[in-house]
């Protein structure tokens, strides 16, 4: 054992010698996040999600099935439906990443191990948790508490011995502060499939179990790597900043491979040699970690010898890994005159029919956009104009614009932009003549305002693009298990699109999205781009859920792929704006029929959740959860 530290003593280092730093406080008596954690991981296993296997919270049921053998039969009831309450509610969000349950659970910690339920929680979850607590005293509590306390003890002796000097490598290795109170530590018997977590708010949670792989030298890495993972927006932002400065792009988990490596390399330096750091031991690093330990060791870990300077290492880090060259992820055509043209007109003439589709939030502004510009023509034009909408609404309005006859003029008119004529678009006479008609009433009356609106659009849109694009873009690229064109994804700007506001033709690429939309701004904007640039993955999307249905002998359902597109992309977006809420649950998409169904989406989305985001969450490979949900789906 080696007690060494490689760096020279910095001012921050001076600083903190001078001041009383507390570590950690461990908390093992919190009895009701205790039975909150129970509940959800036994909530998990009765689901049958893939991480209710894996070995931190494996032993979760057959524990819970020795205490049932204590209880009465209207106890065992009661315990069950406790059980049942959570898988159909809580157990199937996420504590790392659903901001609603990692605050409830940092609630229930406030609680401690008070005897009532003395803080504000949902009155769903208090009945189930207040039903169920005296038997979780009866049968468990006790056991649980006294495995917190064994482990407690055991990590408070090496926090003693060796915490001061393992904090001292990670501060300067990170040079960011440690807060003076140091962090809380919840202690569990069943965290989750990862054995601990943090979350924002400094709510680290701790498995005490033994199969948790928290025990031992592996428990001092483990508090000391999930505090780490406090200081990670420092830190991911200044990679972000050295991988712009090269016009590159990060490797997903980079700065997550950054804490692996950075704490166990403080615990090694004062543990056995025989001790194995937790990715090592874990088979983290082959975990979408892969090829970063090498960069790691070759630039990350001479700083931590003592050459250099976290600033340097962290730039050559990014030298390393940032192979990919950062490439446009959206261009956008906002002056595409004859494509706003028709989009206008099949609009309008959805209206003037009266259609189905005329009240939708992405058709009905056109009714006031009409009436706005038509004081800038004369009568003529505007008696025209009126003939032409209600050739549109007897015709071409008829079918969507990217289906039977519309298709071909969307792709037709992607390809004319701002050209004075339709002389060059190979279109069918018969729309061509009408368009040419229309050209010049709509360029004095609407287009010089749709144009700016466009713009507009597109101005708001490219700021939300470079700060979550990349992020969004790796997570629905590894979702779909594909890679995104070099040259990124057009697309065309119009002030109108369709009934959902936007659409895409996988033949040719061809992604439109409506400017008018009140849906299409800001972060629904966003899930919308990428919704749509899924859509171009659709047949290798049917084909990998085809492979798994085939030997089942099932049939995928028709609406599954665009499902899953609307599950995946409102997914992407949650991930870098915790309360945002997918356009699927805000616009009541699951209750419609999707992709010409029979019936609503509403009977997928829960097979999405337990089946398809154990896979978004990394928990799960991308196979086993593709298998698991055409199982679901096609009971």
């Amino acid at each position: 054992m080696t007690t060494k530290m490689p760096f020279l003593a910095t001012a921050l280092t001076l600083a903190l010698a001078g001041q009383s730093t507390a570590l950690f406080e461990f908390r093992p008596d919190e009895f009701w996040l205790n039975l909150h954690k129970f509940l959800y991981v036994l909530g998990r296993a009765q689901n049958r999600t893939a991480d209710a296997m894996r070995e931190p919270v494996a032993d979760a049921p057959s524990d819970s099935d020795r205490g049932i053998e204590s209880l009465t039969p209207a106890e065992r009831n009661a315990w069950n439906d406790a059980i049942t309450g959570y898988a159909r509610g809580l157990s199937r969000q996420d504590s790392t990443r659903d901001t609603n349950l990692a605050l409830l659970e940092g609630r229930l910690a406030g609680a401690g191990g008070s005897s009532t339920l003395n803080v504000v929680v949902d009155d769903s979850v208090r009945t189930i948790l207040e039903r169920a607590a005296p038997i979780y005293r009866k049968a468990w509590w006790p056991t649980h508490r006294a495995t917190n306390h064994a482990w407690m003890a055991t990590t408070e002796q090496l926090v003693a011995a060796h915490g001061a000097a393992v904090l001292d490598f990670i501060v300067r290795a990170y040079r960011l502060p440690w807060p003076p109170q140091g962090y809380p530590v919840h202690i569990v018997m069943y965290a989750a499939w990862g054995g601990a977590y943090s979350t924002d708010g400094s709510l680290l949670v701790v498995s005490s179990n033994a199969r948790a792989g928290t025990t031992g030298w592996s428990g001092l890495e483990t508090v000391f790597h999930e505090s780490i993972h406090q200081w990670d927006d420092a830190v991911d932002a200044i990679l972000n900043a050295d991988a712009r400065a090269i016009a590159k792009r990060l490797p997903r988990n980079l700065s997550h491979a950054l804490v692996f490596f950075t704490a166990a390399e403080a615990v090694r330096h004062v543990a056995p040699p025989e001790y194995v750091p937790l990715a090592d031991a874990t088979g983290a690093w082959s975990r979408g970690m892969e090829g970063l330990k090498g960069a790691l060791d070759a630039t990350w870990l001479p700083y931590l010898n003592g050459g250099g300077t976290r600033d340097e290492a962290l730039a050559a880090l990014v030298q390393r890994t940032a192979t990919q060259p950062a490439s446009a992820i959206f261009t956008f055509q906002t002056d595409d005159f004859w494509l706003n043209l028709h989009h206008f007109l099949h609009a309008l003439g959805v209206i003037d029919a009266k259609l189905p589709d005329a009240e939708t939030p992405a058709l009905a502004p056109a009714r006031v956009d009409m009436k706005q510009g038509l004081p800038r023509v004369g009568e003529d034009q505007r008696r025209v104009w009126s003939e032409i909408i209600k050739r549109y609404g007897t015709e071409w309005s008829r079918s969507l614009p990217n289906a039977g006859p519309g298709e071909a003029i969307v792709r037709a008119l992607a390809h004319v932009g701002d050209a004075p004529t339709l002389a060059s678009a190979q279109i069918d006479p018969s729309v061509g003549a009408v368009l040419e008609q229309a050209a010049p009433i709509y360029r004095k009356a609407w287009w010089p305002a749709h144009r700016d609106r466009n713009r507009a659009w597109r101005a708001q849109m490219e700021p939300l693009l470079t700060q979550h694009g990349p992020a969004i873009r790796d997570f629905v690229t590894r979702a779909f298990a594909v890679e995104w064109p070099q040259e990124g994804r057009l697309l065309h700007v119009c002030g109108y699109a369709n009934f959902g506001g936007a659409y895409s033709m996988v033949n040719g690429g061809v992604i439109v999205i409506g400017s008018a939309d009140p849906n299409s701004s800001g972060l629904s904007g966003l899930e919308a781009v990428f919704h749509e640039a899924a859509h171009q993955w659709d047949p290798q999307t049917f084909a990998a859920l085809n492979a798994h249905a085939k030997p089942m002998n099932v049939t995928i359902p028709r609406d599954l792929t665009h499902a899953l597109i609307f599950f995946s992309a409102g997914e992407a977006v949650r991930r870098v704006s915790a309360k945002y809420q997918s356009m699927a649950d805000r616009l009541g998409i699951w209750d419609k029929n999707l992709s010409g169904a029979t019936v609503p989406a509403s009977r997928l989305k829960q097979p999405l959740i337990d089946a398809w985001k154990p896979y978004l969450d990394g928990t799960v490979p991308r196979d086993v959860a593709l298998d698991a949900l055409v199982k679901r789906v096609t009971q």
